[in-house]
C-alpha cells in the first residue's frame, strides 16, 4: 500500500476516533469495513483495527481514569474474562473461513444498531440481599452509590469478546447494553468500564492475531497513532456530550456498514 493511501486512512481513523471516544466507544465497527474498502485482506484489516483500538482504548482509559470515572475493581474482573476470550478469538481467527467472519461481523453491527436504536435504561436494583438469588449478584460501590452486577452476564460477555477478537473489534456496541440491561450497571459506570475493555480486549485480540502472523507494520503503526490522537481529543468531551442527539445517525451508519459487509461477503 502506498504512503498517500496510508495518510488518507490515518486521517479517516483520526476523525472516527475523535468522534466516537466521546461516548467511550472504540470504533472497530467502522475500521474493518473502511480497510476492506481499501482492499486490505480481512484478517489483516482485523489486526490493524485491533491495534488502532489498543491505542485509542488506552487513550480513553487514561482520560476517564484522570476524571475518576472508572470502577477499577469491576473493570479488572471483566478484563480477566473478556481478554482471555478475545485473545483466543484473535489467535484462531485464521482457522475460520473469511465468509463466516464477515457474516459474524455484520451480525454484531446489526445487534449494536438495535441496542443503539432502542435506548437502554438503568435497572432498579433495590432488592433485599436476603433474596435467595442474591448470591448471583456481586455488590459494588462507586461514587457513594451501591449497585449489583448480575453475574449471569459474564458468560455472554466472554462469547462476544471471542467473536469480537476474531473479527477485529472490541465488542463494546453489544457489551455495554448487556452490562446495563442484563448486568444491571449504571449508565456512566458501564460506559467508563467499556473504555477499559476497548483497550484490554483489543490488546489481547491483537496479540492473538499477531501470533498468527497477520501484523503489517507499515500500515498498522500510522493508523494506531491516529487512533491514539483521536482518542485523546474526543474523550476529553465525554462529560459534556449528549448521546441522544446522535443515536439515529449511529443506527443508519451501522446498518449501512452491515449491509455492505454482507454484500461484500456474498459477492
Amino acid at each position: 500500500m502506498d504512503y498517500l493511501t496510508i495518510l488518507i486512512l490515518s486521517i479517516i481513523i483520526f476523525g472516527i476516533t475523535s468522534f466516537l471516544s466521546m461516548f467511550g466507544k472504540g470504533g472497530g465497527e467502522f475500521f474493518v469495513p473502511i480497510l476492506l474498502a481499501f482492499s486490505v485482506p480481512f484478517n489483516e484489516a482485523a489486526t490493524a483495527s485491533l491495534l488502532i483500538l489498543v491505542f485509542s482504548g488506552f487513550s480513553m482509559t487514561y482520560v476517564y481514569n484522570r476524571n475518576r470515572m472508572i470502577n477499577w475493581s469491576l473493570a479488572a474482573f471483566l478484563i480477566l474474562i473478556s481478554s482471555i476470550m478475545s485473545f483466543l478469538g484473535g489467535f484462531y481467527a485464521h482457522l475460520i473461513p473469511v465468509l463466516y467472519l464477515k457474516i459474524l461481523f455484520a451480525t454484531i453491527l446489526l445487534i449494536s444498531a438495535f441496542f443503539i436504536a432502542k435506548p437502554v435504561s438503568e435497572k432498579n436494583q433495590n432488592f433485599e440481599l436476603k433474596n435467595k438469588r442474591s448470591w448471583f449478584y456481586w455488590k459494588n460501590s462507586f461514587e457513594g452509590k451501591n449497585y449489583y452486577l448480575n453475574l449471569g452476564v459474564i458468560p455472554i460477555v466472554g462469547i462476544i469478546a471471542f467473536i469480537a477478537g476474531s473479527v477485529g473489534i472490541s465488542g463494546g456496541g453489544v457489551i455495554v447494553p448487556l452490562l446495563i440491561i442484563v448486568g444491571g450497571l449504571p449508565l456512566k459506570v458501564a460506559f467508563a468500564t467499556n473504555a477499559v475493555l476497548v483497550f484490554s480486549n483489543s490488546l489481547f485480540g491483537f496479540l492473538g492475531h499477531n501470533l498468527a502472523g497477520e501484523f503489517n507494520l507499515t500500515l498498522d503503526v500510522p493508523l494506531a497513532i491516529a487512533g491514539f490522537s483521536g482518542g485523546q481529543i474526543g474523550s476529553r468531551f465525554a462529560k459534556k456530550v449528549q448521546t441522544k442527539h446522535l443515536r439515529i445517525t449511529f443506527v443508519f451508519i451501522l446498518v449501512f456498514a452491515a449491509i455492505w459487509m454482507l454484500f461484500n461477503a456474498l459477492t
